[in-house]
Formats: structure tokens, sequence, C-alpha cells
């Protein structure tokens, strides 16, 4: 036992660390291998030995299991650490990265920034010592042509986008102080001035023969030259500015003084650029001209927008341009088509027309091509939610709401019509140069009611009005002959005033749509057939897509008792404005007359949606009913018709058909 003892407690529990423990194990199993093989035959010894040598070898596993383990552990703790100094090096790197990218995204914009820079900058002008030290040196000076030009800028609205100038300083004025020293901004500054469009504007004050003048250098070779005197500075610098306007933005300027009344002055400047600007300026230059003629030429107004397009045929402004003088004179077919024109091109791109220029252009002509077109209901919607307008008409209203109310009588809402603000017929009269269109509400409301004697007095107001001559004679003969007089006349007719109205009508033009239709629809009263179908036979060749004067000879032929010749009208003037719904509604009435009921009644449902609010529609649907039989619905249409606007005359009709059909059968 003494030996197994000794063995035993060579592997005891003494050692340092389980490395050194692991070789001790390793030397004394060797040994106790020795004793093994020297025990030979000795059985018990050969059995301690044996039992130490497994526990040795057991206990030597443990430490090597041991050992395996910590060194995991520890490879496992070396590789979290050396994660996270891999995650800290890369994010290290991004920072970095982030800083670069940023430094070079910052420098990329600040050349790009340099680079598109188109602003104005004013340079400190020289000035004498006496004015600098009394009134006011170089950079107060330079500040004061600045505030000119900035005003100048912000009443030269158009219908032009500014980026489409051949100098264009974008709004944007500056001045520019002395340098420094270098810095950020002086940097800034340089490579404005190497990379970007500037127009850099720099002068000289100084005294000549007992005046005063300014000689500013705009950059375009040569300087312009202003006079005054040291009592009248801002006088000088405003003249001073409108040089410099008229030297870097010759179109910019010519608005500036329609807009302040100088019109011959701001004809001068456009003809200017017509006939020695840049050819990128020469269409819009035309399209200026033709703006500003249309208040005396209305024929060379139209041939000028047309020479606009002929450089530019992408100019939606200058078809617009061409198209307005027509409307004018009355050549409505040829008016509608070039305004379309106008509004395809800018709805496809606008041929560099501001945000309120492609706002008109699109929206309001639109509008004013389905007012054209008969199409009443959307173009009153188009009206009534247009934001923006470039020109204010009247302080207590403008065009938008008096157009829409327009819109709402030709789709015989005269009810909705007088919710709205509108402007009275002898105001709009006297803004044709402006609105370009002929509107009188309250004319349209007295004929749509058949107060003829309103009527005649609305047209009188209006001719009253153009006999003063608001805008030039030009302008007031087209309205009177073509506009004004046409209604009064048709008017008196109704009136019973046939004579007066066949004295106007004889006076008429024949190449204008309301003159063609008002000599019809007179010559139908008269009783003058071969007369009727002369002049809206000619209405109808002049204008062929158009459904006016279709319906107008629909409706003399109905009175006449041609009822299919009536017919044949209405069904043209529907094919060519498919939501007009006023010849839908004859064209059941000449349904009824010949006994269809049925028939009728599917035209009246027909025209319903694009006029619901047409109280004689209802009435007449409601006769329709009662002749098929259909009692109920019939009270249904009568009890509809009454809530809506009706004539004298419909009202008492109403109130016949309304005590018929409560009558039991």
């Amino acid at each position: 036992m003494a030996d197994g003892g000794e063995l035993e407690g060579a592997f005891g529990e003494d050692a340092a660390d389980p490395e050194t423990e692991a070789a001790a194990i390793e030397a004394n199993s060797a040994a106790v291998g020795i004793a093994m093989d020297a025990a030979g035959g000795h059985a018990k010894a050969r059995a301690d030995a044996s039992v130490v040598l497994l526990r040795a070898q057991t206990r030597l596993v443990d430490l090597q299991v041991k050992h395996f383990d910590e060194e995991r552990r520890l490879a496992i703790e070396a590789a979290k650490i050396k994660r996270v100094m891999d995650w800290l090096k890369l994010a290290g790197l991004a920072a970095v990265a982030v800083v670069l990218s940023g430094a070079a995204i910052g420098l990329a914009l600040v050349f790009w920034s340099a680079s598109h820079d188109h602003s104005l900058v004013l340079e400190s002008f020289s000035v004498p010592p006496d004015i600098a030290e009394h009134q006011l040196d170089g950079e107060e000076l330079a500040a004061l042509v600045a505030d000119r030009l900035a005003d100048i800028d912000e009443h030269s609205q158009s219908f032009r986008a500014s980026a489409t100038y051949q100098t264009d300083w974008g709004h944007e004025i500056h001045i520019e102080l002395p340098a420094t020293g270098v810095s950020l901004g002086e940097l800034d500054r340089v490579l404005r001035e190497r990379l970007g469009h500037q127009t850099r504007i720099g002068g000289v004050l100084y005294h000549d023969s007992g005046a005063l003048r300014l000689s500013v250098r705009t950059g375009g070779g040569g300087a312009q030259e202003v006079e005054g005197d040291d009592e009248h500075i801002d006088a000088l610098a405003t003249k001073a500015a409108e040089a410099i306007f008229e030297k870097t933005q010759p179109y910019a300027y010519s608005k500036y003084l329609e807009f302040a009344g100088r019109m011959d002055e701001a004809m001068t400047v456009a003809r200017k650029l017509a006939d020695a600007g840049p050819p990128s300026e020469s269409a819009w230059a035309w399209a200026q001209i033709s703006n500003l003629l249309s208040a005396r030429d209305l024929p060379g107004a139209y041939q000028a927008g047309m020479r606009s397009v002929a450089i530019d045929p992408n100019l939606a402004l200058g078809w617009l341009n061409a198209a307005n003088p027509l409307f004018l004179m009355g050549h409505d077919q040829a008016a509608v088509d070039l305004l379309a024109r106008s509004v395809d091109v800018a709805r496809n791109g606008g041929g560099g027309l501001s945000p309120i220029g492609l706002h008109t252009a699109i929206d309001g002509s639109a509008a004013g091509l389905m007012v054209l077109r008969a199409d009443y209901l959307p173009a009153a919607d188009i009206y009534r939610t247009m934001t923006t307008q470039l020109y204010a008409y009247s302080s207590e209203t403008d065009s938008r709401s008096t157009n829409e109310a327009a819109a709402l009588v030709a789709a015989h809402d005269v009810s909705g019509s007088r919710r709205l603000s509108v402007m009275s017929d002898a105001r709009t009269i006297t803004l044709l140069y402006y609105s370009d269109a002929y509107v009188a509400v309250e004319y349209q409301r007295a004929v749509e009611m058949e107060d003829w004697p309103a009527a005649i007095a609305a047209a009188q107001l209006q001719l009253d009005a153009l006999a003063k001559a608001p805008e030039g004679p030009e302008l007031t003969r087209y309205a009177r002959e073509r506009f004004a007089l046409p209604n009064e006349a048709y008017a008196l007719a109704r009136a019973g005033r046939l004579g007066e109205a066949l004295a106007i009508s004889n006076t008429l033009a024949e190449d204008c749509y309301l003159c063609l239709r008002t000599k019809g629809r007179i010559a139908a009263l008269a009783g003058n057939w071969p007369e009727v179908d002369r002049a809206f036979g000619s209405a109808v060749r002049q204008n062929p897509e158009l459904p006016f004067a279709d319906l107008d000879w629909g409706r003399a032929l109905l009175t006449r008792g041609d009822l299919v010749g009536a017919i044949r009208h209405f069904s043209t003037a529907a094919r060519l404005a498919p939501h007009f719904a006023d010849p839908l509604e004859y064209w059941g009435d000449v349904l009824a007359a010949q006994g269809r009921p049925s028939d009728a009644i599917a035209k009246y449902a027909a025209a319903a949606p694009f006029a619901p609010a047409w109280g004689a529609l209802h009435l007449a649907w409601g006769e329709a009913l009662s002749k098929a039989g259909q009692a109920d619905l019939a009270r249904k249409q009568f009890a509809l018709a009454g809530r809506l606007d009706l004539t004298a005359a419909n009202r008492a009709k109403l109130a016949q058909d309304s005590a018929a059909a409560a009558r039991p059968l």
C-alpha cells in the first residue's frame, strides 16, 4: 500500500497550473509504466499501478480539455476584440469618406451654383467727392439704382419665363462691396464672376457743364449715359435703371413701358428688338408687337402674331396673340383654330412660358375654347378654380368670376350666375385690350329671361361706354360694330321694334360670326326666309366647326314649321358640340311637335346633364312625360322646373301644366 500511496501522491492537486500539471502527469505516467514493467508478475503491484495510470490518464484528459477550452475562450475573446477594432476602423474610414464626400459635394455645389449664376451685380459707383460728402456715396448710389431696377422688374411681368431672356438675371440683384481680403466669400465671388453668367453693372457719376451725368456700363459693349442734376438724383437713378433694363432685357423693358401706359415707347423697344435683336429674341418681340397692336390695329396684331410663330412654331404666346385679335374681329373659327394650337403647344412645354403664362395659356385658353364649343359647365369649373392672373382688372372683382358667370348663363343657370360678383357690362367693354374677349353678363341674363327692355338697356350701356373710346378708335369701332350693335339689334327685334333692328342689321359686317347670326335671326322674325338662309349659310361656311349658326338656323326653321329642316340643323349642332344642351332640347321640341313624346323624352334626358338648371328644359320634359302617360314623372319634372329660372311666359305655362297634371285621370 505504501508504494500505491506514493504513486497516488505523485498526481495530487498541487500543480501550479494545468500546463505544468499536465507535463508532470505525462512524466509520471512514463514512470508508472516502468514500474509496471518492473513489477512483472507481481499481480497486486500491477493492479495498483494500473489504477494509478488510469487516474493519471483521466486527469490528463481533463486538463487537456480545460486547456483547450481556455484557448477557445481566449480565441473567441480575441476575435470579438478584433471585430470591434475592425468595426471601429471601418467607422473611421466611413467618417473620413463622409467628410471627404461632403467636402466634394459642397465644392461641386459651389462650382455648380457659380456656373449657373445669372444674377445682376452692381459694383460700387464712382461718385464725385462733393456728392459723396453731402448726398450719397458710390455704394449708396448703386443701391438706389438697384432699388429702381427691382421696381421695374416687378412691373414688367409677362407670360414669358425669365430663363428665356438672352440676358437673364433671374430677378436677382446684388450690390458688390469692395473686397477686403481672401475669404470664402471672396472665393465665391471670383467663381461666380469667372464661371457664371452674371450681368455686372458699373457706373461713374460726374459733373458736366453744370449738369450731372451718370454713365453706366452693362458689359454689352458701350456705356449708357443719362443726364440730370444734383437736386434730383432719384430721377437720375430711375433713368439709369431704365437704360440698364433696356440694354439687358429689352423685351421685359417693353412690358414695363406697356404697364406704365407708355405704349409708343414700348412699341419702339419691341420693334427695335424684332429688327436688330438676336434670332432668339425675334419671335418674342413679334409676339409683343402683336400684343401692343391689339389696341390700335387688329389685322396688324394678327399678322404680327403669325410672324412670331413663323419664326418659332413652338411659341404658345405667339399663337395666343394671333388668335385674340381674330376674336375681336368676329372671325371665330380662325380664332378657335389658333387658340387650340396655343393650348396644345402650352401643354407640351409652352415654348418658354412662365408659370402664370402656362396657367393662362392652358387653363384660361382651354376654358375659352370650351365656351366656344358650348361645353359650358367644365369651362365654369376652370374659371372658378383658377387661382392666379396676370392683370388685375378691377379692385372689387376680376375677369375669372365674370367669365364663370357668363358660362353659367350660357348653361341656362341665371341664378347661379347671380351668386357671383361680376363686372358690369359697361366695365368689361372697356377692358378688351386686357381680356381679348367680349363679355356681357347683364345682357346675357336679360336675354335668357326674355326681359327685352333690360337687354336693350344693357346693350345701350355698352354703347355709351364705347362712345368715350376708352381704348382708342380702332378697338372701339370693332367692339361697337361687331358686338354691342348686334346685341342691341337682336334685343330690339325681340322687343317688337323690328324697323330699328333691321336698320342696324343692314349695317352689320359680312365677315363677323355674331353679325351674320344676328342678321339671320332678325330676318326670321321679319319673315324674310331667303335672307335667313343666306345669312346663316354664310355664317356656317365661314365657321364650319362651330355649332351656334346651325342652332339658330334650326330654331328659325322650327318657327317656320319646317320640322325636317330644323332637325337637320339641330343634329349638326349636336354633332359639332356634343356637350351642348340647346340643340338636343330643341330637337326634343321638334319630336314632341311631331307627336313622338317618347323620342322627345330621350332627347331631353340627353340634354339635362349639360344644363341641369335649365327650367325650360324640365318644363318641356314634363310636358312630354305627361303626353306619354307618365303622370308621376311629369309632376316631378314640373316641380323641378318650378324651382329653376323661368321666363314669365314659361312660368304661366308651368302653372297650367301643373294644374292639368294634378287633376285625376
